[in-house]
């Protein structure tokens, strides 16, 4: 074997085994799965936003990420098998995550579709909360 093939391989052992440290250590957390849900009033109706609540365990008090999907998406958009923006803030970097469902979209409620303009949308998402100071 040459010189070149042999540094070729110690390099690729290396590299393979650097990778599997750090996968290793950025599973360093578990996480809790929690179904919420978030109660507004618009033009005396009641409407509900729904989503998922991603706990890291332990909780190290890093602040909550908000995800909200896109038009003709959903709160499973974050978490796609093989491709999980849930896994990768929660499971490999410790971030409570809140994916949600936005107004007219998935299990939250189904408006009118004239009211959903994104002032009104936004009104909305100010009344998704951490669910430790949510209470729902």
């Amino acid at each position: 074997m040459s010189r070149f093939m042999k540094n070729w391989v110690v390099g690729i052992f290396t590299l393979t085994l650097i990778l599997t440290v750090v996968t290793a250590e950025a599973e360093a957390f578990q996480v809790h799965k929690l179904e919420k849900s978030y109660e507004a009033w618009l033009c005396l109706q009641k409407y509900t936003i729904r989503g998922i609540y991603y706990q890291p365990l332990p909780d190290e008090g890093k602040p909550l990420l908000v995800l909200v999907h896109g038009a003709t998406y959903g709160k499973w958009m974050w978490e796609v098998p093989g491709y999980s923006w849930a896994d990768y803030f929660v499971a490999q970097h410790g971030y409570p995550v809140l994916a949600i469902d936005c107004l007219g979209y998935g299990e939250s409620s189904h408006p009118n579709g004239d009211i959903l303009i994104p002032r009104l949308q936004g009104a909305f998402s100010e009344a998704v909360s951490p669910p430790d100071q949510a209470g729902g």
